[in-house]
């Protein structure tokens, strides 16, 4: 199975608008962060994560009209539904909303583990832009989000529409990661990714699907890792049946510590050919950048 790797490790450590989803942990007493996850897209997509007193510590885009908008905001120690109308207000600038229309759609929603926290996030968000639209003469409302097309990986999955989203968008996030790894993260663990994955990844989503490919790339090169995790696995599987002599256990203990430490070389040139790729995806973020600054220019001015 392949792994994560290092990249988990560290992001524990440290630990859109027509789409909202919220995700968030009641305070606990263990010292971690309560996080509220939240998607927003209008076409314009992007996700903040939120703290627990409702203020946005992390923004990412999730498409490239999000990254537009993201040019032109700084949401970062704004409050959720703050945050919420400065995208609405922005994304009004660029012409994705349309002020001469009869209608305009923003769909919300949101998974907490404490469902009147979503609602009341939920509430606040989408009173706040209701009101924007109402006193800025736009037909605008806001709506529920629709996940049917979510619905049988949910079901396979055996959690919930709105969690499955974050799944995917996990997948999208981290290509190094397989399912069955997300999956084993507790809700507040898989925000810690999404919160972090600036500082882990930084690629933007006109490069996602290039860093994808080269991650796939990578994980063929390293089959052999993937093949001795999974050895791994079944020994230790092995050793804890009760049916083993002690012979038996002492040539498993011993084929494990072989095991291990050639797994253990293969993880670190494995996270060093990583951070390769990483490298070599960053340097073609100027081009980015300039591409989106551009973009912004053009529809400022089809929009004048």
């Amino acid at each position: 199975m392949k792994k994560f790797l290092k990249i988990l490790a560290l992001a524990l450590s440290t630990i859109m608008l027509s789409t909202c989803f919220i995700g968030c942990n009641p305070a606990d007493e263990s010292g971690e962060e309560n996080l509220t996850y939240v998607s927003m897209r209008i076409n314009p997509e992007i996700e903040i994560v939120v703290d627990e007193d409702g203020v946005v510590v992390a923004v990412n885009a999730v498409n490239e009209d999000g990254e537009t908008v993201l040019a032109e905001l700084t949401l970062v120690g704004m409050t959720a539904e703050n945050a919420a109308e400065a995208f609405t207000d922005i994304a009004t600038e660029l012409g994705y909303i349309d002020v001469t229309a009869t209608e305009n759609a923003l769909y919300i929603s949101a998974d907490c583990d404490v469902e009147s926290i979503a609602q009341n996030l939920q509430e606040k968000m989408t009173n706040k832009v209701n009101k924007y639209f109402e006193e800025n003469g736009i037909y605008g409302k806001v709506k529920l989000e629709n996940f049917e097309e979510l619905q049988a990986l949910a079901t396979e999955w055996n959690i919930d529409l709105k969690e499955a989203k974050i799944v995917v968008r996990i997948q999208a996030l981290y290509p190094e990661m397989t399912v069955d790894e997300i999956l084993a993260l507790t809700f507040e663990e898989k925000l810690a990714l999404i919160k972090e994955n600036v500082k882990n990844n930084g690629i933007p989503v006109q490069m996602q699907e290039e860093y994808n490919r080269l991650v796939e790339t990578l994980n063929t090169q390293f089959d052999e890792m993937f093949n001795i995790e999974d050895m791994i696995k079944g020994y230790k599987e092995e050793l804890a049946s009760s049916n083993l002599s002690e012979t038996q256990k002492q040539f498993i203990e011993g084929m494990l510590d072989s095991l291990e430490t050639q797994l253990q070389t293969l993880k670190q040139n494995y996270k060093t050919a990583l951070e390769q790729i990483k490298e070599q995806i960053k340097l073609e973020l100027d081009e980015v950048k300039q591409n989106i600054e551009a973009e912004v220019e053009r529809r400022r001015e089809d929009n004048r």
